[in-house]
């Protein structure tokens, strides 16, 4: 493994599931990171986080809220192959999970976790880089953006994918 801290967000709707899954384990294969760090969402953050275990590569997730909560509000509302993808990650022991405590509130709580996500990263001191995936042409993004923007103001790179 490398030397690299990966943070991850994206899209929770995804028109081909299985092609973003391979453009993000593409992604993992050339970057080679020791931990992916981000939230487990139905889409892009469940996606990467099974990619991400295919090779062994641990994961630090924040959730909002309880891990119950935040099932219930975004994952199950997209179906029960995303909700059997959650369970079998937040089980997994090769998963670290922290909470940000509350829910959304206009998106505040959301920011909260991104905050959080970039503090978890950063803090080791090591090469963080980020890959997002979003359109700009669906509605949704702003808090995709945020993480984003937190770490292009730190220096990070972030490599955007398009939703597939």
């Amino acid at each position: 493994m490398g030397n690299v801290i990966i943070v991850y967000a994206g899209r929770r709707t995804l028109a081909d599931p299985g092609r973003t899954a391979r453009a993000l384990g593409r992604f993992l294969d050339h970057h080679r990171p020791r931990l992916v760090v981000g939230s487990a969402a139905a889409g892009t953050d469940l996606l990467l986080l099974e990619e991400a275990g295919r090779r062994e590569v641990p994961a630090h997730v924040v959730l909002l809220g309880d891990a119950a909560r935040f099932r219930e509000v975004s994952v199950a509302d997209l179906g029960a192959e995303w909700t059997g993808r959650y369970d079998r990650i937040v089980a997994d022991p090769s998963v670290t999970l922290s909470f940000v405590p509350g829910t959304d509130d206009g998106g505040i709580g959301h920011r909260a976790v991104n905050d959080l996500i970039v503090a978890v990263a950063g803090e080791a001191g090591e090469r963080v880089e980020a890959v997002v995936v979003q359109s700009r042409d669906l509605p949704g993004g702003e808090v995709t953006g945020h993480l984003a923007r937190s770490c292009r103001e730190r220096g990070w790179p972030v490599t955007e994918l398009p939703a597939c």
